[in-house]
């Protein structure tokens, strides 16, 4: 609560209304400080330095930088377990990801495409080994690169390919999540038709999960075990999934 306590405090609403994603990294002895990164809607990414005691002391602005591919997202994603490693995933209104670092030029390492839509998630795996997609067009897609699975120099270079595209919702796919459980591979997906659906390591469909009441589930987690599966839904209710 104190990170959203601070955003709100000191953005203004139509910056907020913008931001997209946001990544969390305790730095610091006993973690006393913290670094947040914030990436918003216009492939932008703000840095800012926090200190978690209460000395009043006010979050700094450290660094910014904008991508060279100035166009709106819908999705942005950071992968990295430090603040020098972390890498950025847009997914564009051009159907594209663009992989960019945040303390680079700018300047984009690699556009993955495939889509014919608009991206609405890119969710990175734990390994960074993998992303997975979701479209306008109905699809979930997943991508795969070679190279060391926290590299940032490998994550920033080795070109990400298409493992597989999978079509099973009927309306635009929102969001999704990996199920290492099932699979380095497997992903669970949620849609504007007001479903879930399990996909397996090469992207056949396992299940479909129907519960939720009218249309839209919008978001998609897992527990710590990634056994148990977590969707939210546009009819304000949370369902669990054994």
């Amino acid at each position: 609560m104190l990170i959203y306590e601070i955003l709100f405090r000191k953005f203004r609403f139509e910056d907020i209304a913008a931001l997209i994603d946001f990544e969390f990294l305790p730095t610091g002895d006993l973690f006393s400080r913290c670094v947040i990164f914030i990436g918003f809607a216009h492939n932008f990414v703000q840095v800012w330095s926090l200190s978690l005691a209460d000395d009043g002391e006010d979050p700094l602005c450290t660094h910014q930088l904008q991508c060279d591919i100035r166009c709106l997202l819908y999705s942005m994603s950071f992968f990295g377990m430090s603040a020098a490693d972390l890498v950025v995933a847009s997914g564009t209104i051009f159907n594209e990801i663009v992989i960019w670092d945040p303390f680079g030029d700018g300047a984009p390492s690699q556009r993955v495409r495939g889509h014919q839509g608009v991206l609405f998630s890119t969710r990175w795996s734990e390994d960074g080994m993998r992303i997975a997609s979701t479209s306008d067009d109905r699809t979930l897609r997943l991508w795969r690169r070679t190279g060391k699975g926290s590299c940032k120099g490998d994550i920033l270079n080795c070109p990400f390919k298409p493992v597989y595209a999978s079509f099973g919702h009927t309306a635009r796919v929102w969001n999704s999540v990996f199920l290492p459980s099932l699979g380095p591979d497997a992903v669970a997906s949620v849609a504007e038709d007001g479903t879930c659906c399990i996909w397996d390591t090469d992207g056949a469909n396992l299940a479909t999960l129907r519960g939720h009441v009218l249309k839209n589930v919008w978001s998609v987690a897992t527990d710590a075990t990634a056994r148990i599966l977590v969707t939210g839904g546009g009819d304000s209710s949370i369902k669990l999934w054994d």
